[in-house]
């Protein structure tokens, strides 16, 4: 009851969201040196070191994230008609989202040539096709799960 006093639901008031959505704001938070801060070597190999990775992909989290409480409540019904309810399915395929996201710019961006290399490239492909990727896809697992 705390966390929804009207006090705390007043935080969402217009003149919070409108500075906190400010165009100077969100300019700032997106300048180069910002992203290039974020981004550093440094702080990348921090986050992706052994020990992060290690601990992230441990099967206790494994088997926490797949609990049998967790997966019953994110596919309890009443979630699932929530989630495929006409209105949320039609939202994303609006007309103006629709042309919004094949406008000529993001597509001409899209299928730029230096981005169609880099998706091609020998070792993308390399990786892609390798045989533990061609094994494991059509192991006889994941073919008795399709078929």
């Amino acid at each position: 009851s705390t966390l929804h006093s009207p006090s705390i639901c007043n935080i969402h008031s217009p003149s919070i969201c409108s500075a906190f959505h400010s165009p100077s704001l969100c300019n700032a938070l997106q300048s180069t040196s910002i992203c290039n801060a974020l981004h550093s070597p440094s702080i990348c190999s921090a986050l992706h070191s052994p020990s992060i990775c290690s601990a992230l992909h441990s099967p206790s989290i494994y088997n926490a994230l797949h609990s049998p409480s967790i997966c019953s409540a994110f596919h309890s019904p009443s979630l699932c008609s929530a989630l495929h309810s006409p209105s949320i399915c039609n939202a994303p395929h609006s007309p103006s989202i629709c042309n919004a996201l094949h406008s000529p710019s993001i597509c001409n961006t899209l299928h730029s040539p230096s981005i169609c290399n880099a998706l091609h490239s020998p070792s993308i492909c390399s990786t892609l096709h390798s045989p533990s990727i061609c094994n494991t896809l059509h192991s006889p697992s994941i073919c008795n799960a399709l078929h």
